[in-house]
């Protein structure tokens, strides 16, 4: 996540001089999208069964405007020009963090562990030597289920009356 907010201030197409990521207090959010959550989840309880991914968009689609994976988006490995690009800070506490600041043409990250504006230390994050990649791969979609489990699953789905989109989703073949 460091890389991709990284990449995206130090882009040309980034008209931001600086991004600033907040982390809020749990359970002390009442964003809109909280409210929209909740009228889901409200929703999805109303339904005595929902067998596969269609229901769930449709679902979805009361509220907001859905993009579908891998049809409206895609996933990038940004773990491997990562691990090339960024160095280990070991005095560096993700989980005491509030605030992350970044500077467009920075390899700095400012981190505050409060929200009342002070930083409270900036870590160079970038190997000198290594530029930011601005085109990281996509993921290849594979499975990492095992042989025994996808058949056990396929043994259970068996029994149920699943249609062909459903069928589709679980890569169930058709008979």
């Amino acid at each position: 996540m460091i890389y991709a907010l990284l990449q995206y201030v130090s882009s040309r197409d980034n008209v931001c001089r600086d991004v600033t990521f907040t982390f809020p207090i749990v359970g002390h959010s009442y964003l809109p999208p909280d409210r929209v959550f909740g009228r889901i989840e409200k929703e999805i309880r109303q339904h005595e069964e929902i067998t596969g991914p269609e229901g769930y968009r449709k679902i979805y689609e009361n509220h907001g405007k859905v993009k579908v994976f891998p049809t409206n988006w895609q996933v990038c490995n940004y773990k491997t020009p990562a691990s090339l690009a960024l160095q280990k800070v070991e005095q560096l506490k993700m989980r005491e963090s509030r605030v992350w600041k970044f500077k467009k043409n920075s390899t700095e990250m400012t981190i505050e562990h409060n929200y009342e504006g002070f930083a409270s230390k900036t870590y160079q994050l970038v190997k000198e030597i290594v530029p930011l990649l601005h085109n990281p791969k996509l993921v290849k979609l594979t499975s990492h289920i095992s042989v025994k489990k996808l058949a056990d699953v396929e043994s259970l789905l068996a029994n149920m009356n699943l249609t062909e989109s459903e069928k589709a989703f679980y890569a169930i073949p058709s008979k």
